[in-house]
């Protein structure tokens, strides 16, 4: 027997289009295990035994169903009362949130690493800015005729403390 809700889940016109098949019928090759998991000798315990598979409809739309089995009766001959319920759209729910966290994900590695991208320019910057000043000025005194050797000396010891402070930055990123 199947009520009209198996009936919808299955997309069946009748009762007959369902009677006398399988579970297994409606699997698709790749999840035929999992419906052979719910044997005769598993439901032989007289406890509930849930799975959850994946199957094909009448109309070939794929579903998700979890079911609930128990065997009615001790004997080989007894009869499996089985309610199934529906989580086709939760399962679709489940993978939509999943590709959601995922691009989320993707979304701030992207922000995190032009955060880093700026701060890194901003640092190194700085020294670089330092540099071009130093040269630029000791230029002009050496242009003017107004440059010692101690000046110049001074200037380089200056541009190799930005230098350093440049290597530091990349060293500290890294």
């Amino acid at each position: 027997e199947i009520n009209p809700a198996g009936l919808e889940i299955m997309e069946a016109e009748s009762e007959a289009d369902l009677l006398g098949k399988r579970m297994i019928d409606f699997a698709p090759p790749d999840s035929e295990d999992p419906v052979r998991g719910c044997a005769a000798a598993e439901l032989a315990t007289g406890k509930v035994v849930k799975r959850e598979l994946q199957v094909e409809s009448l109309k070939g739309n794929m579903r998700w169903l979890e079911i609930n089995s128990i065997l009615l009766g001790d004997d080989p001959e007894s009869q499996i009362l089985s309610i199934v319920v529906d989580q086709t759209e939760r399962k679709r729910t489940e993978e939509e949130l999943l590709n959601r966290q995922a691009e989320l994900a993707r979304v701030m590695r992207r922000n995190t690493l032009g955060e880093m991208a700026s701060g890194l320019a901003h640092e190194l910057n700085q020294p670089l800015a330092a540099i071009k000043n130093y040269v630029e000025g000791c230029s002009k005194r050496i242009e003017s005729g107004l440059c010692s050797v101690e000046d110049f000396t001074y200037v380089m010891g200056q541009v190799e403390v930005q230098i350093q402070r440049a290597v530091g930055t990349l060293t500290e990123l890294r």
